[in-house]
């Protein structure tokens, strides 16, 4: 009986634990961005309308028609650089508009944005297409897109889980990058920061 009792007592504490030990949150340490870099960032990526406008759809539709069109892997990822910039100023916006739910969507659709044009950038080098403007590009619009991750950790803070997701798969765009250009992480300033990601890569 004793054993039975010892036995309950344990798992009951496992559970308890499980479900009200408060989970540490992720912090992250960006530069700081000024009023004018996210200005010349949020410029950068223009966007026609939100995804809590009822017309959004036919944005989506042009999208995945004019991708579907582009004529090879690199024009791909150079569209796809683009939208990646595209889904996260609809997240920056919709937040300042109070649209949180909405940012929510956005910001997974730029997680998932990324990793594609990665993709592609690696088919158009093993069909030995010219990639090197490509990596020049997806550097610089990452470039602006660490300015609004900034600003949107700065004002809002990890507003939803998506959004610590989203900062994994920037650092793993970037670090991508790199290794096609080496260099290039050194353009950002969280991978500097980042060593536990740099152990993995080199380790992979």
């Amino acid at each position: 009986m004793k054993i039975l009792t010892a036995c309950f007592s344990f798992f009951v504490l496992l559970f308890l634990s499980a479900h009200v030990m408060p989970t540490q949150a992720v912090v992250h340490d960006f530069a700081d961005v000024s009023d004018a870099q996210v200005s010349e960032a949020l410029v950068k990526n223009p966007h026609r309308l939100l995804p809590n406008n009822n017309l959004y759809f036919l944005i989506k539709i042009k999208e995945t028609a004019a991708r579907i069109f582009k004529p090879s892997s690199a024009k791909r990822a150079e569209y796809d650089v683009i939208l990646s910039g595209k889904r996260l100023k609809e997240t920056y916006v919709l937040l300042e508009n109070g649209h949180a739910d909405k940012a929510t969507g956005s910001l997974n659709r730029y997680s998932k944005k990324l990793p594609q044009m990665i993709s592609q950038i690696e088919k158009a080098r093993s069909q030995n297409q010219d990639v090197a403007q490509i990596l020049d590009v997806a550097a610089d619009f990452l470039g602006y897109e660490e300015i609004m991750l900034a600003s949107i950790y700065t004002r809002w803070g990890a507003f939803s889980p998506s959004y610590d997701e989203s900062v994994e798969a920037f650092k793993k765009a970037v670090w991508a990058l790199d290794k096609m250009k080496p260099g290039v992480k050194d353009r950002f300033f969280i991978m500097g920061l980042d060593k536990g990601l740099e152990t993995q890569e080199e380790a992979s």
